[in-house]
Order: structure tokens, then sequence, then C-alpha cells
């Protein structure tokens, strides 16, 4: 049997706009299901700065397995408009090396 370890989710780290230093997060809040606000705290004692950004789901790279019917996310692109992903390698190109056989007599003689 495989115990896995929970998974934590994780909201990205901003600086602080007005110092540049490191700010933590205090709280965070869902506005709908695709926004959410996060409550940042700017480390640096001489700042103290505090800010709220907006974390937003703005797009579909791969369809969910189990879409949510009141979910309608834009795809990023067409041609990743798949139910499978498909892999990097499965390329069905004819090599460039294939093509013809050519000779060094058959290019003929170098310029001069």
């Amino acid at each position: 049997m495989t115990i896995s370890k929970p998974t934590k989710h994780r909201i990205p780290g901003l600086s602080c706009p007005h110092c540049d230093g490191p700010a933590g997060i205090r709280n965070s809040a869902a506005l709908t299901t695709t926004v959410r606000h996060i409550r940042y705290r700017c480390e640096n004692d001489e700042c103290g700065h505090v800010f709220v950004a907006e974390l937003q789901v703005i797009r579909t790279i791969v369809p969910s397995a189990r879409p949510n019917p009141d979910i309608r996310l834009p795809f990023s692109n067409p041609n990743v408009c798949r139910t499978r992903p498909v892999p990097a390698n499965d390329d069905t190109r004819a090599p460039a090396n294939d093509d013809v056989v050519t000779s060094p007599a058959a290019i003929g003689p170098a310029p001069s």
C-alpha cells in the first residue's frame, strides 16, 4: 500500500510593489469559482504595506475529464483542444534526409 503526502495548494508569492521586499499571504477569499482575492502583507518592517491581489483562471490548456457545465473557459490554442494530449514525439513527417539521395557528383563542380 502506497501512502501519498497530502497535496498542499500553492498560491503564487509576490513582492511588495513599493519596496520590492517579500510579501506573505495573510488570507484569501473566493469571489467566484474562477476568481480569488489574496491579501498580502509586506514582510519588510519598515514598509508594512498590505495589499490585495487577484488570482483568476483565464483559459483551458487541456480539457477536464470531469467538466463543470457552469464553467465556460476559452481554449488557449485551437490545436490544443483535444480530449487527450498527443505525445510530442508522435510526428508523422518523413525525415528530411530520406527523400532524395544526393552524391557529390550529382551536385556538380564547386563554384570557383
